[in-house]
């Protein structure tokens, strides 16, 4: 079977397909650069190609969001803008009680984020919950202050005590 393809340079070029035995198409490797070259330009095309009325479509996409928006009534318009403004107010009711409980408890600004969102409880809870771990742990002695080290003794005295003579 033979092939003849031009590419996109105007060149000419014609291939043929040999059949091995077991009754497919032999893949034959590219003989220089040039073919090689001519290989990925001709697949770069095709793929190109398939993308090249990609600016069309968004400008149409852009037109039908226009023509959908238009076409609300007053009363869609208004449901739209009051769900955005109690996403806003939720938003900012939330970053006030994080605030008010990092004031209470003593947080620090970086430790706001760690509070999360929820309800004021939630976040005021939250809020004990860290302020707790982070509170600095009292000295464990476990059974009281310890006893200073004697002075330096005499070698002798150290060894009869571990042999235990003295």
């Amino acid at each position: 079977m033979t092939d003849t393809t031009t590419a996109a340079d105007g060149t000419t070029t014609t291939t043929t397909d040999t059949t091995n035995q077991g009754g497919g198409n032999a893949w034959t490797p590219p003989a220089s650069q040039e073919d090689f070259d001519r290989i990925i330009s001709e697949r770069l095309g095709r793929e190109r190609s398939k993308f090249a009325d990609y600016a069309d479509l968004k400008s149409k996409a852009q037109q039908f969001d226009q023509l959908t928006e238009s076409q609300k009534t007053e009363s869609q318009k208004q449901a739209d803008a009051l769900k955005a403004t109690e996403t806003r107010a939720a938003a900012a009711e939330a970053e006030l009680a994080r605030a008010k409980a990092a004031l209470k408890y003593k947080l620090e600004d970086e430790d706001l984020e760690l509070l999360g969102s929820g309800t004021p409880e939630e976040i005021d809870a939250r809020a004990k919950r860290l302020s707790e771990r982070l509170a600095p742990k009292p000295a464990d002695f476990d059974g009281g202050p310890r006893k200073t080290a004697a002075g330096p003794q005499d070698m002798n005295a150290v060894i009869r005590k571990a042999a235990g003579l003295g």
